[in-house]
């Protein structure tokens, strides 16, 4: 490659790394991680940089919280309806 060029990736490449198996997903997948796709002669591609920086992208953005909010289970108001729910419920409220 010369140094004018971009490393591109394929959308066939990007299928198996996104776990997709049609490329009408990557295509959404692109569109909704803002990476832009190309088309000319060769097919479809993105620029690999593109597509390792959105690939990334939620693990940078968990990184990036401070912390984990718990979520609120309001238990006393849980009435099971089943016989085994109703055990399952007592045996857990003894503990």
């Amino acid at each position: 490659m010369t140094g004018n060029e971009i490393e591109r990736i394929y959308l066939k490449e990007i299928l198996p790394k996104i776990r997709k198996k049609d490329l009408r997903s990557v295509r959404t997948w692109c569109k909704k991680s803002g990476v832009e796709i190309v088309r000319d002669s060769s097919g479809e591609f993105v620029a690999k940089s593109d597509f390792i920086r959105a690939y990334n992208r939620p693990f940078t953005n968990l990184n990036n919280k401070k912390t984990i909010k718990p979520i609120k289970i309001n238990r006393e108001n849980y009435k099971p309806k089943s016989a085994e729910g109703k055990k399952c419920i007592n045996f857990l409220m003894d503990i």
